[in-house]
């Protein structure tokens, strides 16, 4: 994706090789599996997983040719396990992206280890984003209920995960894992009381 390369080579016009990349672009909406457009489907896996893909891969290459080693954050969400809260269901294509993400994690971790570049995830729950906007508040606080933390999480919650993945000792013998940033929202069973609420 040209993009990316451009984005990277930015990077490096500016300020040198590449020492981090955190791909943070999302795209999301409810579709029923059976009425989704394939269009529609498209969309979402490229933004939010094969957009990281070749994001990661355009800096890995900047890292790699800089021999100084990088680290690498994905981001999925507690989506990858097939897990939906009410009113968000319908969410397979979203939900599929950010499988990939996870399962695209493991792989170049694996791969990228060896030039001296650290690959890890961080799948965050409920954020008090922009498509928040589109619940009402009585919805909201009704999801809040059901996470143990007792609310949704912050910016504040994950940069600071974030900054432990991208620290260049701090988390160097942390490879290929995904970390939930959510509250308690995966809990076993936690989700399964969810789904039970009217959608």
């Amino acid at each position: 994706m040209e993009s990316c390369r451009e984005i990277v080579a930015f990077a490096e016009q500016t300020y040198g090789t590449v020492d981090i990349v955190v791909p943070v672009a999302a795209a999301f909406f409810a579709r029923a599996f059976v009425d989704i457009k394939e269009s529609e489907y498209d969309h979402i896996v490229d933004v939010d997983q094969k957009g990281q893909y070749f994001l990661v891969q355009a800096a890995a290459r900047s890292m790699i040719r800089g021999k100084k080693g990088g680290k690498v954050v994905t981001v999925a969400s507690v989506a990858y396990r097939g897990e939906d809260m009410p009113k968000l269901a319908m969410m397979t294509a979203y939900n599929t992206a950010k499988a990939g993400v996870v399962g695209m994690t493991r792989g170049i971790a694996k791969e990228l280890k060896q030039y001296g570049i650290n690959v890890n995830c961080i799948a965050p729950g409920l954020v008090y984003t922009k498509i928040m906007d589109r619940y009402s508040e009585r919805d909201i606080r009704g999801f809040e209920r059901k996470i143990p933390a007792g609310r949704g999480g912050t910016v504040d919650d994950i940069v600071p995960m974030i900054q432990f993945l991208a620290d260049k000792k701090k988390s160097s013998f942390i490879v290929g894992q995904t970390i939930f940033i959510d509250g308690g929202q995966s809990i076993d069973g936690v989700i399964d009381c969810m789904l039970e609420d009217e959608i």
